[in-house]
This record gives structure tokens, C-alpha cells and sequence, in this order.
């Protein structure tokens, strides 16, 4: 078993950093008290860094099906996956939701918008 944790801990190490990471970004992002005018856009920030996290502990929680039952494609795993992919998917909708509603404010404050292919 020590094994076990040891491959967990170095198989998805990134990923468990990247939640921390975003959950401590979403406790910054949680604490601003936007303008009325921002107000809509900072409920899309919160709901796209949500959504991140959500999809990145539905992947730790497939990584480690895998990794503990050694058994990459078993009935457990399987599901977890699809709960991953689901999640990921779900993550992808709210950022474009977030991105979409955030171009159109900084258009009307006559900033140009986020070009469609900036990865951040």
C-alpha cells in the first residue's frame, strides 16, 4: 500500500497543485466586491473557477481508481472517467460563458476583447 501512495503522490502531483492553486485564486476572486457594473461578470469568474476545481478533483478521483485498483479500464474506473470528462466539459462551458459575457463588458468600455485562442 505504501507503494500505492507513493505512485499517487507522483502520478498526479500537478494536479492536485493546480486545485490548490485555483481554489486559493478562487478564495481571492470570492473576497473582491465588484461595482454593480461587474457584478454579473465576477458570478462568471466564480462559477468558470468552480467549475476548474470541480474538474480537477473528478480527475484526481479517477487517477487514484486507477491507480489504486490497477485496473485502468474496471467498472469503477470507467465511471470516474466519464465523471472527469463530464466535469472538464462542464469547466469548458462556464469558462467560454465567463470569457463571452467578459469580452462583451470590455468592448463596451472600449477595451478590445480576449482573443478566442489565449490559453490562461
Amino acid at each position: 500500500m505504501v507503494r500505492d501512495l507513493t505512485l499517487l503522490t507522483a502520478d498526479h502531483g500537478p494536479l492536485v497543485k493546480a486545485e490548490v492553486d485555483k481554489e486559493s485564486l478562487a478564495s481571492s476572486v470570492g473576497q473582491i466586491v465588484p461595482p454593480a457594473s461587474a457584478r454579473q461578470i465576477h458570478t462568471l469568474l466564480m462559477s468558470a473557477l468552480n467549475a476548474s476545481i470541480d474538474a480537477d478533483r473528478a480527475e484526481v478521483r479517477w487517477v487514484n481508481t486507477v491507480l489504486l485498483n490497477r485496473a485502468a479500464w474496471s467498472h469503477g474506473s470507467q465511471r470516474f472517467q466519464f465523471t472527469a470528462q463530464a466535469a472538464v466539459d462542464a469547466a469548458g462551458r462556464a469558462r467560454t460563458t465567463f470569457l463571452d459575457a467578459y469580452n462583451v463588458f470590455r468592448t463596451k468600455s472600449g477595451v478590445p476583447p480576449i482573443p478566442a485562442g489565449m490559453i490562461f
